[in-house]
């Protein structure tokens, strides 16, 4: 079986099989990331083993050369099953030689084709625009010393994701020390599984049946149906206590921090609670507006923005929503961007945002925006986002991203910059394995200064990249980080 296939790494599944003595045939179909003509890329291969060459340095295992003798790219079309969702809907599962006179070629007497394997993609003409686009793509995601910045920035030495799945909320561990990744290893390993008493598996849709809340050395796991009990983790001994909860009917539809708060959000604008730090019960707040308070919330991201502010948008619609605690729980409208493009389904923000310098930044599909929140005449207005798209392809899906800022350049002279760590886990396994894979980055955001002391993104570069994997038999939702 072909594990991975460079430069494409997991997105496909291959298989090899023999065609005569050493001669081997290896053939490599993406299965996720599809091509804009709607079929998939096989890659073929037909290669010859030598003999042994040599062995490792501990002398056990021989170590053969490889001879290229052809090699070449074909589109494939597949009968897919429409009812299978997550893009990976048809799957690669099997090759088989031919019985013919494959028994009757000398394959020592073949020339080989290629030197080695790193050879550019054939410019025929052919080949169609869209396919040459996706393979020139994907070949440019191979990394060197040369593809990646330096970081000159202090960044915190650690960054934890949570997973949830089934009944379990797992937590892991990245270090992000310098903002060079160290997660190597081909399986993350937890650091601690917390069983849930109640159900509360993971889901896509809304609502989020469990919340995430980092504050200092502790992380408080709240749940959203208040017949579930709540959770308070202590980070540096890594022991869990349970709290029962007395709130009764409040449902949470977001629990977040806000200054020195811990913010939950009910299902209209005026159920709004902070947690008592002594008890560990929910206190409601008295909220105002000129707004009507009584109308429902689903909040689908949040953000807080400093000074007992707060930031949530809508999951059904565009609609976006200021609170400052500090005035009496006082809600304004935020005017979302004329030009946005989310109308429907999943909101304008999604999950933790992260405020900086005026600049509200969200996880993309393809990387992060940026959008700037301003005031006009007492009216709370967001920015056209501001697209910082990763040069490194390997996120594609908001819903399962999580980022954390683990570092910030304080100059008085230039803008500075900040760095971000990003970490996107697959939802389902691969196929035929409990294996999820895991892709992290960390990213440096150059800025400039704006008017009111504001600093605006205008690119983003890699500090690092890495791949890895997590082993859970069920689908998982990796939507919160923090750093220590």
């Amino acid at each position: 079986m072909v594990d991975m296939l460079w430069p494409y790494y997991d997105e496909g599944r291959g298989f090899v099989v023999q065609l005569a003595g050493q001669m081997l045939c290896a053939v490599w179909i993406n299965m996720y990331e599809a091509c804009s003509c709607g079929a998939r890329h096989a890659m073929i291969t037909t290669f010859r083993v030598g003999s042994a060459a040599g062995s490792d340095g501990e002398g056990s295992r021989p170590v053969r050369s490889i001879e290229v003798l052809h090699s070449t790219c074909r589109r494939v079309d597949m009968l897919r099953e429409k009812s299978y969702q997550y893009n990976h809907y048809d799957t690669f599962a099997t090759l088989q030689a031919y019985a013919d006179d494959a028994y009757k070629v000398d394959d020592t007497s073949l020339p080989a084709m290629f030197g080695g394997f790193s050879h550019p993609v054939e410019d025929s003409q052919e080949l169609l625009k869209c396919c040459r686009n996706y393979l020139k793509r994907k070949g440019e995601l191979v990394w060197t010393a040369d593809s990646l910045v330096d970081c000159k920035v202090v960044t915190k030495c650690d960054v934890s994701f949570i997973c949830q799945v089934d009944q379990q909320s797992v937590l892991y561990r990245i270090s992000t020390t310098g903002g060079k990744l160290r997660c190597d290893a081909s399986v993350l390993e937890p650091q601690l599984c917390l069983d849930k008493i109640r159900d509360g598996g993971a889901s896509v849709d809304f609502p989020a049946t469990w919340h995430f809340v980092h504050d200092g050395s502790q992380l408080f796991v709240i749940p959203s149906f208040p017949d579930h009990s709540q959770y308070k983790i202590d980070l540096s001994s890594m022991s869990c206590s349970l709290v029962e909860s007395r709130r009764r009917d409040i449902y949470f539809s977001a629990v977040f921090q806000a200054g020195g708060d811990i913010v939950a959000i009910g299902e209209k604008l005026m159920a709004v609670y902070t947690l008592d730090r002594q008890s560990l019960q929910w206190v409601h707040r008295r909220t105002s507006g000129d707004l009507d308070l009584e109308q429902e919330i689903k909040v689908s991201g949040f953000a807080d923005v400093g000074d007992g502010t707060f930031l949530i948008s809508d999951f059904d619609t565009e609609r976006c929503f200021l609170c400052d605690l500090r005035h009496g729980g006082k809600w304004f409208v935020v005017e979302p961007p004329s030009m946005s493009r989310w109308l429907g389904e999943i909101g304008l923000l999604n999950g933790r945002c992260i405020f900086a310098e005026g600049f509200v930044y969200a996880c993309w599909d393809e990387g992060l925006e940026a959008y700037e929140l301003a005031q006009d005449d007492g009216e709370f207005i967001l920015g056209a986002p501001i697209v910082l798209e990763f040069p490194w392809q390997k996120f594609s899906d908001r819903r399962f991203m999580s980022f954390e800022c683990i570092g910030k350049e304080e100059d008085s002279i230039s803008a500075g910059c900040i760095v971000f760590c990003v970490i996107q886990g697959y939802f389902t396994a691969d196929p035929f394995t409990d294996s999820h894979s895991l892709t992290a980055t960390t990213v440096i955001v150059e800025r400039e200064d704006a008017p009111k002391g504001k600093k605006r993104p205008v690119r983003v570069k890699h500090v690092d990249v890495a791949v890895s994997s997590v082993r859970h038999e069920e689908p998982i939702l990796t939507n919160y980080a923090f750093a220590l």
